[in-house]
């Protein structure tokens, strides 16, 4: 039997020169957004990521952009389809695109932000390693394992309390997004998941 959930992963599709992005600028405090914490109030307007330079010719921007941060980094399209859905615990945080002549390639992307992680991770079956530097943070699993009754039945997109890494998407709503055709992302189920 499948999960219920899927892990969100951004995706380079063959032949598409989709771009990938660099580091969050202009944020203080950002890796408060790996950790669920609610950031849309006060979010600087001039938040913005510039395309890799490793990746010189890649210049094409997909639905769901990859990006060193492990953001989530969405189009404008994507978002409205999201909007539409009115998701619980889910904020969007406007980013411009630069290009890799620091020149502006969008304004109409978004970082999603799932909000108030779910305290659901079975801690034992999953086979965690706590991490020796903050100690309430989980660096490593041998399997995502959930426990799905100590999951709010009304949040469709979330991250893990102390395992922050993936964001897991119910799989009804991974199968609306696939069946739109949005670009650049693809999921993995949770037996496949590897930290």
């Amino acid at each position: 039997m499948k999960n219920q959930y899927v892990v969100w992963a951004a995706y380079l599709e063959p032949g598409k020169n989709f771009c990938v992005l660099d580091d969050l600028d202009n944020v203080d405090d950002d890796f408060e957004l790996k950790k669920g914490v609610p950031r849309a109030d006060g979010f600087p307007e001039n938040a913005v990521m510039s395309m890799d330079a490793e990746y010189p010719k890649a210049i094409a921007l997909a639905d769901n952009i990859h990006n060193t941060c492990r953001l989530i980094v969405v189009s404008q399209r994507l978002k409205e389809f999201f909007d539409q859905r009115n998701l619980k615990n889910v904020e969007f945080l406007p980013v411009r695109i630069m290009n890799h002549k620091n020149r502006l390639a969008s304004k109409d992307y978004f970082i999603i932000n799932p909000i108030r992680p779910q305290e659901c991770l079975d801690i034992k079956k999953s086979g965690c390693t706590w991490s020796d530097i903050i100690k309430d943070d989980i660096d490593e699993i041998k399997r995502l394992v959930l426990d799905e009754k100590r999951l709010d039945p009304e949040v469709a997109m979330f991250r893990l309390k102390h395992f922050y890494k993936p964001v897991l998407v119910k799989r009804e709503l991974a199968d609306a997004i696939t069946a739109e055709g949005f670009t650049g992302l693809r999921w993995i189920e949770l037996s496949d998941y590897e930290s």
